[in-house]
């Protein structure tokens, strides 16, 4: 005993102690060991968490509901600094690999997520990740123009844009209109399932709306589908116009 301590004994045996110890960190410590001096060293550093990640992409990602298409899942996860502790899918891909599978001939008359409920999850020592894949079906939303302050079909409108989002705001967020021949008015017409048109801005400008139009059903792939019709207040010839929905 010395000063309250006890001595730490170095043999145990004919054997030294650290010829028996052996130093593991965990997923956030890294140990390494080196000799100095006749010396074992452990070197004891922290390794900031750095998430797996789960590098899957589908193809095509968004096709117009009615179509026919085949879904192609492919990709592989990147293991981060955290030891995976499991992995799960349903897609039938080996997820311990860079690999792909197809699903053949997929189809839906519905708006949604094709084939349905398909995931990549793993667990690590932080908790679950998972992320979902397949292929969106949407109704397609139009932008065009007409020199008429109503319309019945969006064959009325010429310039026609044919745009396959479920959001047309975030999609048309800056867009540039430029027609030049006669005033005319811009039209929107947006599935009445999906978020709609608000107002809309030209630079520091409103852009004034009229979204007093009547409804109009379209005929999508046999299917008849209702869209909201929104147009410019006033028509006007169009220069490189760049107007930002909202």
């Amino acid at each position: 005993m010395i000063n309250g301590c006890s001595a730490i004994p170095t043999f145990i045996g004919n054997k030294e102690i650290k010829d028996g110890l052996s130093i593991v960190g965990g997923d956030s410590i890294k140990v390494t060991q080196t000799t100095s001096d006749g010396k074992i060293v452990y070197t004891i550093d922290y390794v900031p968490y750095v998430p797996s990640q789960l590098n899957y992409t589908t193809t095509p990602k968004v096709v117009e509901v009615g179509s026919v298409t085949d879904v192609v899942i492919s990709g592989a996860i990147v293991e981060g600094s955290s030891t995976i502790l499991s992995r799960n899918t349903n897609t039938g891909l080996d997820l311990t690999i860079q690999d792909s599978v197809t699903f053949n001939n997929i189809s839906s008359d519905i708006p949604g997520v094709f084939p349905e409920d398909l995931f990549v999850s793993i667990i690590d020592s932080i908790g679950q990740h998972s992320i979902s894949l397949g292929t969106k079906f949407v109704y397609p939303s139009f932008v065009g123009y007409s020199v008429q302050n109503s319309i019945t079909s969006n064959e009325d409108l010429v310039n026609l844009d044919r745009l396959l989002v479920d959001n047309i705001i975030s999609s048309l967020a800056s867009k540039t209109y430029n027609y030049t021949a006669l005033p005319v008015y811009i039209y929107w017409l947006v599935p009445t399932i999906y978020p709609q048109i608000n107002s809309a801005i030209e630079g520091p400008l409103p852009v004034p709306l009229y979204k007093g139009h009547s409804n109009i059903t379209l005929n999508i792939n046999g299917n008849q589908v209702p869209y909201t019709v929104v147009r410019t207040a006033t028509s006007s010839v169009l220069n490189l116009a760049k107007i930002k929905l909202q």
